[in-house]
């Protein structure tokens, strides 16, 4: 009875042992399968990693793809950080792809996500390159990593620009960068033109055009006003990076106008035409400080460089004294012309670091006005003088005529800066 009962137990045993290994055996060549199938396994449509479509590829072919993809980005890379008109290429090496990773991960039919890292001392060493110590202290570091990150993993071939200027925290705002005053200016006028006049916008690499984005036909001002309240724009501007595209000036000096700051304008087709050459908009603003004195304001993000004005080679041109004599002056002498000296200026703009150390200086104008000779009548002299003044004219060439009203007055060549005309 013993030996069946033993019997019984190890055939029990037997059998339980066979039937644990048979369904191990079941269970693991199961998963073994589901694994190879899993590596082979087809993307469905509509499935991207990136910006790379591994729709009907297996993971191995996929991660090819990408590899390909990943090379020729890294020839074509058009990623960039820039910062007002200051711009660098994103190094491609700074920034290594998790292949394996990406692939593993991506979910059929949608659009998934190609994993890249650079370092946050990658980052901080590019904004050197770009931007001063204090400025870099402002700018939020981890969230300019993320979107280099985002921007590299979809594998754009075109141009794709960050901006600096998205990345900075609450201490950094938009200031007054640069501005000009003018006194003694028709407060009426001037009252006028700050009412009518809002703050104008200049986009991101605009362009800014005084006689079309200003409300110049508005009001009734004049040329001249016009022409004032442009060169102050003008000397403004000189102040920061907007580049000149045009900008006019007269032949004579005009009233209110600072030598080597005018820019004329008419609505005859003269124009200040700037352009800002930043990668965030400038606001141009007027004001009116104090009766009588007009301001432009310029509004931006301070760059940490400085743009100084130099004026050099001023030279200033007299005038002649031209005098004419007429039967027709009743009370001795009259000028009929005032006199102005004529100017000459050169004016450049030196880019300075925010340690004050010259980057460079570029000739922004060269302007020159003619004198205005000033014109004097003088009554005509008794019979007597007039034939000593005759009898001298003879001695000298005659190389000047004018005509004061139906007489001819003959001028002698200039002596100590004064001409005289006698009538024959």
């Amino acid at each position: 009875m013993e030996k069946r009962s033993s019997s019984y137990l190890r055939i029990l045993t037997i059998v339980i042992l066979s039937t644990a290994f048979i369904m191990s055996c079941s269970q693991l060549g199961a998963f073994a399968y589901e694994k190879i199938s899993q590596t082979d396994q087809l993307f469905a449509a509509n499935t991207s990693i990136g910006t790379v479509l591994v729709s009907g590829e297996s993971k191995k072919q996929a991660t090819e793809k990408l590899l390909h993809s990943i090379d020729e980005w890294q020839t074509k890379s058009g990623l960039s950080l820039t910062f007002a008109d200051r711009k660098m290429t994103i190094p491609v090496h700074t920034i290594q792809f998790s292949l394996e990773e990406s692939v593993r991960d991506a979910k059929n039919g949608i659009d998934n996500p190609l994993v890249s890292t650079i370092t946050e001392s990658n980052v901080k060493q590019m904004l050197k390159e770009i931007a001063d110590e204090k400025l870099i202290e402002t700018v939020k570091v981890s969230e300019l990593r993320a979107e280099i990150q985002k921007q590299a993993g979809l594998l754009d071939m075109s141009e794709q620009v960050i901006s600096l200027t998205d990345f900075f925290d609450d201490s950094v705002s938009v200031s007054v960068i640069a501005h000009a005053e003018k006194e003694n200016i028709d407060v009426q006028s001037l009252s006028s033109w700050v009412e009518s006049t809002p703050p104008i916008k200049i986009p991101a690499f605009g362009e800014f055009s005084f006689m079309n984005d200003l409300s110049v036909n508005a009001g009734n001002w004049s040329d001249e006003f016009l022409t004032q309240a442009a060169s102050l724009v003008y000397e403004a501007g000189l102040s920061t990076n907007l580049q000149v595209l045009e900008r006019n000036t007269s032949q004579e000096l005009p009233e209110g106008v600072t030598v080597g700051y005018e820019a004329k304008v008419n609505r005859n087709g003269m124009d200040l035409k700037l352009a800002n050459p930043n990668d965030f908009e400038l606001t141009i603003a007027f004001k009116v400080t104090q009766p009588g004195v007009l301001t432009a304001e310029i509004r931006g993000y301070p760059t940490g460089r400085q743009y100084k004005v130099e004026v050099k080679d001023s030279k200033t041109i007299p005038y002649r004294k031209i005098v004419q004599y007429t039967a027709l002056l009743p009370n001795g002498e009259d000028i009929k012309v005032k006199g102005k000296p004529g100017y000459s200026v050169s004016v450049y703009r030196e880019t300075q670091d925010p340690l004050k150390k010259k980057l460079d200086s570029v000739q922004m104008s060269n302007d020159f006005y003619l004198p205005v000779n000033e014109v004097v009548l003088r009554e005509m002299p008794v019979e007597s003088e007039v034939e000593i003044e005759e009898d001298a004219q003879l001695d000298e060439e005659v190389n000047e005529e004018q005509v004061v009203g139906k007489d001819k007055v003959v001028l002698p060549p200039e002596t100590s800066g004064e001409k005289e005309n006698s009538l024959e």
